[in-house]
């Protein structure tokens, strides 16, 4: 070296130790002078047999006083090639520790020119590469016939072929991304100077069967349906084209069940992309999705989508099912935040579980808490959430303590990790169920505050005649520990009360239960629940009533009621009253609020 390029001849035999704790041979030889640099050989290698070879002559100087002290010229002589070797042996290594198989794979690249104006192409292919999936994950389905190909210009770097088919289904693309005056050394010096806001691209799928794709979604898509994507990319990231969707499903969603007939029309325009059509079905009825989403080069996307839909199933199970009409929309403005906002409005929905249930468990659960649902999905479980949540009478309940039809005005905040509900359920109509007696509910709210939204309040008051008495309930403070007391006319210990509602234990003893009498109260209380869990007719039980026991007759006999409703204002009525007189007729409901 005499204060220019240093003149350089280095051979280099070594080895690199791979993941797997076995070598990969690495062998140079080099030569560099004032005119350049040539690497005769550059090879890698696997257990003696060669994997990767090149050679060529690079513009490349050393200069030991220079700044900077290795300098690679925009002009000056490039020549290089080089490819792959088939080498088996070193592909099964490769899967072992990189968690990927690659069957046949194939490298070749040829480059000459100059740094500044080069001329060459890149091919790569492989008959089969699939991912090694986590033992107990489901495999995923290979990526068969893959092929690239690149070519390399002075201004530009062409994607002239990308293929790859899942299952037979063949996903294609070509594209360009321009490079700046330096070429590729300045992309080498500063990657920011690659372009890619001017870059060009085509992305096509056609008549794709979804079958072949489920397999990558196996928690998501069902085997069902085609797609056909066609998208185009021009410089400053506008899009044109369509994605179209046909018959689609998804796997079944807790607690809903599955969306089927999906049928879905998506068009790129620039940066926006919007839902000209999208259609399914949960349990039957119609779901429809409109809006449109807005890309950005330096952020996130923007969406702003609606959805909507008419008695829709939100929750399908033994002992309980929740409809709703959705109104809905979810939107991502420039805040970064995702907010879910709009109404459901909740009607004909059944309970017959056991109120237990909805009382808190633990409260750092958010699956054990009201509103008890969680989404920890992201990014879905950081979208927060802004929902009315409204249901005129919309449930029926009936479990063997309560039965009732119930009204609900509440908003639904937080996020979907760990959603927070405000407002109040309303008991319109019901009654506190006993062996011997039956308090009907004159009125009764269940309350969630911001002060304690996870634990819900109540108030409830309950009355009606019972042997003779008028027995009062009243229900009040948290709903997992509440204060319960009676009272009654003529007055009894609460003590007095709850044993002759359970037991049948009348004060005075005016009137004696058998044994017999009293096993049969308790079969029929809770042989009522056992039938409304088997699926008893729910139009007979909605319109036969039948009440016993709410006076003593005059022989000592209890009294009795039927009312059998014809129609919403007429009902066919009887009974013994406690004079001992049997009666008939009808009823005309004037007014009901």
């Amino acid at each position: 070296w005499q204060k220019g390029p240093a003149d350089i001849d280095l051979t280099l035999d070594g080895e690199w130790v791979a993941p797997d704790g076995k070598p990969v041979g690495v062998a140079m030889d080099l030569k560099g002078s004032e005119t350049g640099t040539v690497i005769n050989r550059l090879s890698l290698s696997s257990e003696g047999s060669e994997v990767l070879a090149g050679s060529g002559e690079i513009p490349l100087f050393v200069e030991p006083s220079g700044e900077p002290r290795i300098r690679v010229p925009a002009t000056g002589d490039l020549k290089w090639h080089a490819s792959s070797v088939a080498n088996p042996e070193f592909w099964k290594r490769v899967e072992a520790w990189a968690q990927c198989s690659i069957e046949q794979p194939k490298l070749v690249m040829e480059v000459d020119g100059s740094p500044k104006s080069p001329q060459g192409h890149l091919q790569l292919n492989a008959a089969s590469m699939r991912l090694k999936m986590l033992e107990g994950a489901e495999e995923l389905p290979p990526l068969e016939g893959f092929n690239v190909e690149i070519g390399i210009q002075p201004d530009a770097v062409d994607l002239k072929e990308f293929v790859v088919a899942v299952q037979d289904e063949e996903v294609r693309a070509t594209g360009q991304l321009p490079l700046p005056d330096e070429g590729l050394v300045g992309v080498w010096a500063d990657p920011s100077k690659a372009g890619i806001s001017a870059a060009e691209g085509h992305l096509w799928m056609r008549d794709a069967k979804i079958e072949a794709l489920a397999g990558y979604f196996p928690k998501l898509l069902a085997p069902n349906g085609d797609v056909n994507l066609d998208v185009t990319v021009k410089p400053g990231l506008k899009l044109g084209g369509t994605l179209k969707v046909a018959g689609a499903a998804s796997r079944p969603i807790a607690p809903m069940g599955p969306v089927r007939n999906i049928q879905t029309v998506i068009h790129f325009e620039g940066q926006r992309a919007e839902i000209a059509k999208f259609s399914g079905q949960i349990g039957g009825e119609a779901v429809r999705i409109d809006g449109e989403a807005h890309l950005a080069e330096d952020d996130l996307p923007t969406y702003d989508i609606s959805v909507s839909g008419k008695n829709i199933p939100l929750v399908r199970q033994p002992g309980l099912i929740l409809r709703s009409d959705l109104d809905l929309n979810v939107a991502r403005e420039s805040s970064n935040e995702t907010v879910v906002s709009g109404q459901v409005r909740l009607h004909d929905c059944l309970f017959l579980q056991d109120l237990e249930m909805l009382l808190p468990g633990s409260l750092a659960q958010p699956k054990k808490r009201p509103p008890f649902f969680s989404v920890a999905t992201p990014p879905l479980a950081d979208w927060k959430l802004n929902l009315e949540i409204k249901g005129d009478r919309f449930i029926q309940v009936r479990t063997p303590v309560f039965q009732g039809r119930m009204s609900t005005n509440m908003r639904l905040q937080g996020t979907l990790r760990e959603p927070r509900a405000l407002g109040e359920v309303r008991i319109d109509s019901g009654m506190v169920k006993f062996p011997f007696g039956n308090l009907d509910i004159q009125q009764g709210f269940v309350t969630l505050t911001s002060e304690n939204p996870f634990r819900p309040e109540l108030f409830v008051t309950a009355k009606s005649q019972v042997f003779g008495y008028q027995v009062q309930m009243n229900a009040e403070g948290y709903a997992d520990e509440p204060a319960v007391s009676f009272s009654s006319n003529p007055p009894l210990t609460s003590e007095k009360i709850l044993v002759m509602l359970s037991a049948g234990e009348l004060p005075k003893q005016e009137h004696r239960f058998t044994s017999q009498q009293k096993a049969g109260r308790l079969a029929m209380y809770f042989g009522k629940d056992l039938l409304n869990r088997l699926g008893a007719d729910k139009e007979t039980t909605d319109r036969l009533s039948i009440r016993t026991g709410e006076n003593i007759s005059e022989k000592g006999q209890l009294t009795y009621s039927v009312e059998y409703r014809l129609t919403d204002r007429w009902s066919a009525i009887g009974g013994l009253d406690r004079f001992g007189e049997l009666n008939a007729g009808l009823k005309w409901k004037v007014y009901s609020k």
